[in-house]
């Protein structure tokens, strides 16, 4: 358990008090104790210390222990009344009196929590508690009183209330949880406390002793507030204690009253001697120890306040309203080089120092802490500190005068912060952005930064321009929806493909679209990759950092070389690279032979010498126009040599004249190869003069998963039979 030994024994007694059998035996012993102590002649006891006990139980407790806690306190009451001998009737009733006196003024105590005794209002509330409880109590025994034995009920009102109002205001605080102890005593003075508080008492109470020196027990009482609120309390226990036991045995400056009166006026003049103490001296305890932690706090405050000016990296710089200087932390020292002098001159540090600014120098009234002392507030100030054998620093300062609520000087402060190295980033980053500049003025790529969620640019790398008049790099740069329009139809759903994708990137992964983009009358090609730029606490992707560039030039250019490696340059048909791929293609997709038609033309040597070069080029040019005028779009024309010519047919319309496969096909394939015989046999007429050429048609039908090559060469063998065959005819593989 934590805590001083004063605080666990608060605690232990807390949870005494929360047993109900502990409650009913202590509220036993001293009620019988007190109804025995009675005034003699009296029906109600001068002091009824159980009524402290009672209520202390009941504002520590809740809910069914408490009333546990009550049962328990009323009947321990009515035991030690019926004990002490008083009447059945009478012992009933006092104990309900108790019962609801601790039920009420627990509750008061109670209200906000476990009851506390830490400011005057809380101090406030337990004298109200013990007022309300000791009321019902008082009236529940005027009333028994008056009706049992037939005493007077003022007397036994006022006797009962003294009694449980000094009782509670004297026992209750000592299981109230109070403010720490505001000092540390030695163990010498508290003993000496201690000793001068029940001697004091002793003396004052004593057996004999008339004269009127209750105040000499306040007075020493007052002297051990110092020990804390709960030693205070104790204290008071004990002479409460003291004062009952003596003045019952007829010592005591009251005593002399209780002889003269009766005995009730005495306890109630000693009841009102304890409640008076318990107020003062609790309210002073209470008022020194607020006062002493308000000093604790102040203290650790003010070792707060120098704790950071001592850790901050700005130099501080404070001085009274005479000028002299207060404050001084450690970073203004290390700036100065002037260090453990607590009373240096302001003005001699400002000669010392050379404080120049914009390079002229600052005369000691000028200085930033005896401008502000004049009145003026200064922010932003550049200054230079140029000390004797050390480097210049750059510094900012800023300074303010300090004022009082009333307006009135009470001195001034001054922070300088150094900025040398800031201003030497500064310079650095000033080069670095206008290399950077230079870089992206001169580079053909357009940098920008993009907010995925949004789809909107953050950041271009070149001047907005008008959206009408903006290059196809820069509008993709800008943003999908700002391009949307101009982008080519069949390119949208890659661009936001793109975008969506985009946002599932690993850190350093590179996210590529080319778009077309619509520029005047044409459409111009632009490269656009992403990367992620930044992240937000769960990971998602919140920029990213992209770059756009025009690629018309390269993808034209890519084109032209994928178009002479895969086409014919003379025609323009496919060679027979791109041939063989498309007729593999055919040969995996399709589920049906797939016709092809080995072309080679007859005569066309003839043409080539006699006419020459230029009139054969034509000739085959003719040629490959006829061709493709015979075959449908889906077919496929190349030219695989000099002369030579290959057609595949499109499997797809397998049917001639609603005649099913495999009939259908072979019809339809020797039907082609009839009009293509047709087709060329018209003379090709060039520069007026008529040429006649004729062709020799190989046919095959390529099984499906047939490799393209074999397929080629049972055609050209086919072809070969024909030219045999007598030329300008067909024949079919496979047939004799």
């Amino acid at each position: 358990m934590s805590g001083t030994p004063r605080d666990r024994a608060h605690v232990r007694a807390a949870a005494l008090v929360r047993s109900p059998l502990v409650v009913g035996g202590a509220v036993f012993v001293t009620a019988l104790a007190a109804a025995l102590l009675r005034p003699e002649g009296s029906a109600v006891a001068a002091w009824w210390p159980a009524a402290g006990v009672a209520v202390a139980a009941a504002a520590c407790t809740t809910g069914r222990r408490r009333h546990a806690v009550l049962l328990a306190v009323a009947v321990a009451s009515l035991a030690a009344s019926l004990a002490a001998g008083r009447p059945p009737a009478l012992a009933l009733c006092f104990a309900a009196g108790n019962a609801a006196e601790a039920a009420v003024a627990g509750r008061i105590l109670s209200r906000d929590g476990r009851p506390e005794l830490g400011t005057l209002a809380q101090l406030g509330r337990l004298f109200a508690a013990a007022c309300a409880g000791a009321a019902v109590a008082a009236t529940v025994a005027a009333l028994a009183v008056a009706a049992l034995t037939g005493g007077t009920p003022w007397t036994a009102w006022t006797a009962a209330a003294t009694s449980h109002v000094a009782a509670i205001v004297v026992l209750v605080p000592t299981v109230m949880r109070v403010p720490p102890r505001p000092s540390t005593a030695r163990t010498r003075e508290t003993v000496a406390l201690w000793a001068l508080v029940v001697g004091v008492t002793a003396a004052v109470f004593a057996p004999g002793q008339t004269l009127p020196l209750a105040y000499l027990a306040v007075a020493a009482l007052v002297t051990g507030v110092r020990l804390g609120v709960r030693a205070a309390s104790a204290q008071l226990v004990a002479v409460a204690v003291l004062a009952a036991v003596l003045g019952g045995r007829g010592g005591g400056p009251f005593a002399a009253a209780g002889r003269e009166l009766t005995p009730a006026v005495a306890g109630t003049l000693l009841q009102l001697f304890l409640g008076s103490c318990a107020l003062v001296v609790l309210a002073l305890a209470i008022s020194v120890a607020q006062r002493e932690a308000a000093l604790g706090r102040f203290a650790d405050q003010r070792r707060f306040d120098r704790a950071v000016l001592e850790a901050v990296g700005a130099g501080v710089l404070a001085c009274d309203a005479e000028g002299h200087v207060v404050v001084r932390n450690r970073a203004h020292r290390r700036a100065t080089g002037v260090d453990g002098e607590p009373d240096v001159d302001p003005d001699r540090l400002a000669r010392d120092l050379r404080v120049t600014s914009d390079g002229v120098p600052v005369p000691p009234e000028r200085t930033p802490l005896r401008r502000a002392l004049a009145g003026e507030e200064l922010a932003h100030l550049s200054l230079r500190f140029e000390p004797d054998g050390a480097p210049p620093t750059e510094v900012v300062a800023t300074a303010r005068p300090i004022l009082d609520d009333d307006g009135r000087l009470l001195g001034a402060v001054a922070a300088f912060a150094d900025v040398t190295a800031e201003r030497d980033v500064q310079d650095r980053l000033r080069e670095s952005l206008a290399f950077r500049e230079a870089v992206l003025a001169v580079s053909p790529d357009t940098l920008f930064i993009l907010d995925p969620v949004a789809r909107e640019t953050l950041w271009l790398s070149r001047p907005e321009p008008d959206h009408d008049r903006c290059s196809p790099a820069d509008l993709v740069a800008l943003g999908p929806l700002r391009c949307r329009d101009r982008v080519h139809p069949d390119d949208v759903a890659a661009l936001d493909a793109a975008d969506e994708a985009a946002g599932g990137l690993a850190d350093g992964a590179v996210r590529k679209v080319r778009l077309r983009v619509r520029d005047g009358g044409r459409y111009r090609w632009v490269s656009r990759r992403v990367t992620p730029f930044a992240r937000d606490a769960t990971g998602a992707v919140t920029r990213l950092l992209g770059v756009t560039r025009d690629i018309t030039e390269n993808v034209e250019l890519e084109q032209r070389l994928a178009a002479e490696a895969l086409h014919d340059p003379l025609t323009g048909l496919p060679n027979r690279r791109l041939l063989t791929d498309r007729l593999g293609t055919a040969l995996q997709r399709s589920t049906v032979p797939v016709p092809v038609l080995y072309c080679d033309l007859d005569g066309f040597k003839t043409v080539n010498d006699a006419a020459g070069h230029a009139v054969g080029d034509a000739v085959l040019c003719a040629t490959a126009r006829r061709l493709a005028s015979v075959l449908r779009p889906l077919d496929t024309v190349a030219r695989v040599g000099g002369d030579e010519f290959v057609a595949v047919l499109d499997p797809a319309l397998r049917v001639v004249d609603g005649e099913p496969e495999p009939a259908g096909t072979r019809r339809r394939a020797r039907s082609v190869a009839r009009r293509i015989i047709a087709a060329l046999a018209e003379p090709v007429v060039v520069d007026g003069v008529e040429h006649r050429v004729t062709v020799s048609i190989g046919i095959t039908f390529a099984r499906p998963g047939d490799p393209p090559e074999q397929a080629l060469g049972e055609a050209d063998r086919a072809m070969y039979r024909a030219k045999l065959h007598g030329k300008g005819r067909h024949e079919v593989a496979g047939l004799t």
